[in-house]
């Protein structure tokens, strides 16, 4: 029975990872993010520049984001909760 106790204790522990990290690639493989819908406001991050080339530097309008995960997909920065007030508000 002492015997036991260990091996049980190990196998759970290991399913437990093995189930974490099967989670976690199915989540890099299908986009990561729960389909919930809890809306977020934040500012895009700038495009792009090409090395070597000049590019006019402004700001992308703030964006409706799904979720908090959406956001931090896209490399967004938090403004606020809920859905960003439209253009006409500010």
């Amino acid at each position: 029975m002492k015997l036991l106790v260990p091996i049980l204790f190990s196998f759970t522990l290991f399913t437990s990872c093995t189930a974490d990290q099967a989670e976690y690639e199915r989540d890099e493989i299908y986009g990561g993010c729960p389909e919930i819908y809890d809306p977020v406001c934040a500012q895009p991050p700038m495009p792009e520049c090409p090395e070597g080339m000049m590019c006019a530097q402004v700001m992308p309008p703030v964006k409706t984001y799904v979720n908090e995960c959406e956001m931090k997909k896209d490399g967004a920065t938090l403004v606020s909760a809920g859905e960003c007030p439209e253009a006409e508000d500010y």
